[in-house]
């Protein structure tokens, strides 16, 4: 088994024979990953997934060094961790400790646990059009649950 950075380099040397990194390079390169990731060319091989976070935004698209895009993944991440704590309500947490508003049973719009409630019926919406779709990639049905799991957080 290959240690994760071995792997991490043998990826990025992969990518770079496709997507050289000069200066002159342009973006036809960048439009060659591009039509190789549309037409599905793509699928198997270790640069699909750094492809695709280039296409998103995820990753920079004018650097392919291994330092730049851990930072930037790392502040991607930092800045989904703060969304998830400022929208992901858990209504046992701290904070305001009036049970007449602040219970299962409050009527309150702004109580922790109406906004709760709300959140996990629109879980409930978005898992039933999730289970529903039909996953032609082997990447999403090896373990269809924790898939599901994230594809739920995501949306």
């Amino acid at each position: 088994m290959t240690s994760p950075a071995v792997r991490q380099e043998r990826v990025l040397q992969e990518f770079r024979q496709v997507v050289p990194e000069r200066e002159d390079c342009g973006s036809a390169s960048w439009d060659d990953l591009r039509a190789l990731a549309l037409t599905g060319r793509l699928r198997g091989s270790g640069i699909r997934s750094v492809s695709w976070k280039v296409f998103l935004g995820v990753l920079p698209s004018n650097t392919t060094s291994l330092a730049g895009w851990n930072a930037c993944l790392s502040e991607k991440r930092a800045e989904y961790d703060r969304l998830v704590q400022k929208f992901l309500i858990d209504p046992r947490g701290g904070g305001d400790e009036d049970l007449l508003k602040n219970n299962p049973l409050a009527q309150a719009e702004d109580s922790k646990w109406t906004k709760y409630f709300e959140l996990q019926e629109l879980q409930k919406c978005i898992s039933i059009d999730i289970e529903r779709l039909n996953f032609d990639d082997d990447y999403f049905t090896r373990d269809v649950e924790v898939v599901q799991g994230v594809m739920l957080r995501i949306l």
